[in-house]
């Protein structure tokens, strides 16, 4: 088996995985890992940080391998791990006392990162608006699944509702996200979805 596992492509790989094969999702993770932490070294310049993004989007994917269709499945991990890096670099510049410090660091940024940034604080501006718009119910319980980090099950528990409404919830905030953003966002969508701390 693990022959065929070192001889599968990308893609076979990511098929394997997402109908549930974790070592072949083991795989993509091995094969991947060094070069993720790199790319996010580049930018962060502290080795914990980036070894903490990188290893939060493959515990992300992981858990969304079901929902997730990729094609290129290399492409698709460096610009979620670029997204990921950026998520990182916006929640510590959130905090004002760490904005000084990151200005006196040694990150810095191409033009090609800085577009994207660009991009990024773009969509997830137009996705707090869609977000927004929804019900009360539904924008709990997206939020506490996205933003918390909090299981199907936690949520329903947490809200005394059914595991179910929270499946419902979810689906419909998602529906909602894809229709108003995605003919213009396309894949930087579906990154932010899967990336979204």
């Amino acid at each position: 088996m693990e022959q065929i596992l070192s001889a599968s492509t990308d893609q076979q790989l990511w098929m394997r995985a997402s109908g549930g094969d974790t070592r072949a999702f083991e795989r993509l993770y091995d094969r991947y890992w060094e070069l993720l932490l790199n790319e996010a070294y580049k930018v962060l310049k502290v080795k914990e940080e980036a070894e903490d993004v990188v290893q939060n989007l493959f515990i992300s994917l992981f858990e969304r391998m079901q929902e997730v269709d990729i094609q290129d499945v290399k492409g698709y991990l460096l610009k979620a791990n670029r997204y990921a890096v950026y998520n990182r670099i916006r929640l510590y510049v959130s905090d004002k006392k760490n904005l000084e410090k990151l200005r006196n660091s040694p990150v810095s940024f191409s033009q090609d990162q800085l577009s994207d940034w660009h991009n990024y604080q773009e969509l997830e501006q137009r996705m707090k608006l869609v977000i927004h718009k929804l019900s009360d119910r539904c924008k709990e319980v997206f939020l506490l699944s996205r933003n918390h980090r909090l299981s199907y099950s936690e949520i329903a528990r947490q809200l005394d509702i059914s595991e179910r409404t929270v499946e419902n919830h979810i689906a419909k905030a998602l529906r909602e996200l894809r229709s108003a953003l995605e003919p213009t966002y396309g894949s930087y969508l579906r990154l932010l979805l899967i990336c979204w701390i």
